[in-house]
């Protein structure tokens, strides 16, 4: 409207709308309670958002934190081996609405190096059905942060209703793939992304598939301390 006053950028912050502030909130939501000593001051379960926490690191117990549970599972044997004594990782899962957010943190890891993260059948080998979900890149200081979205909840499954052509991009590639009712995937695992990588860390340099080249190396961290038919993505709605 002519001669109107320019809206001020105060003014404009006071019009968000409801959506858009319950978005905020999601993200930037903080609490002075149930912090770890030495990590981040972040909530990760809220009446908002279902986050969910869980734990990567060499022990195998899990305890009550506050309004949610707390796992603290342990590193891939062949891992355990050659990584840092306090090699952890972290997965937060928040819901938004007809998704989730799969927020992946990982620390005191080899740096500036990639790693791999799938949704598995079952944790550890023989693995069975996997879903490549992206990469992971540390810092210098070995710390990496992913985010992915998608069904992470106990609905996610793999399905292949028939036998279909497949296309022959990479040399280990199937040309078709074998029918299969829905399965059910509950599990997390990482992997090197690169088994030179792995071998530069001082770990095994056994090559493995977990990469989109299929060129990876050995699995880090699991959620092997669930049970195989009872993953942590089953606990949530």
């Amino acid at each position: 409207m002519e001669g109107a006053e320019e809206e001020s950028a105060e003014g404009k912050a006071q019009r968000v709308t409801p959506l858009a502030l319950k978005m905020t909130l999601r993200v930037n939501h903080h609490s002075k309670t149930n912090k770890p000593k030495g990590e981040t001051n972040e909530k990760y379960i809220t009446s908002s958002n279902h986050g969910y926490r869980l734990r990567f690191d060499r022990h195998g117990t899990a305890r009550e934190c506050g309004d949610g549970r707390q796992h603290y599972l342990q590193l891939e044997s062949g891992a355990a081996t050659c990584l840092a004594t306090n090699a952890s990782g972290r997965v937060t899962i928040s819901d938004l609405g007809p998704v989730q957010n799969l927020h992946v943190e990982m620390f005191h890891l080899p740096p500036k190096t990639e790693f791999a993260t799938f949704l598995l059948q079952v944790p550890k080998s023989p693995f069975g059905l996997a879903w490549y979900q992206g990469d992971i890149v540390t810092n210098a200081d070995g710390r990496g942060v992913g985010d992915f979205t998608g069904i992470f909840n106990k609905e996610t499954f793999i399905q292949a209703p028939g036998v279909a052509p497949a296309p022959v991009v990479f040399p280990d590639n199937a040309s078709s793939n074998p029918a299969t009712r829905p399965v059910q995937i509950y599990h997390l695992g990482i992997w090197f992304a690169d088994a030179t990588e792995a071998g530069n860390a001082g770990c095994p340099n056994t090559a493995t598939p977990f990469d989109g080249d299929h060129q990876a190396g050995i699995q880090v961290l699991n959620t092997s301390n669930f049970p195989d038919g009872h993953g942590p993505l089953l606990n949530l709605q």
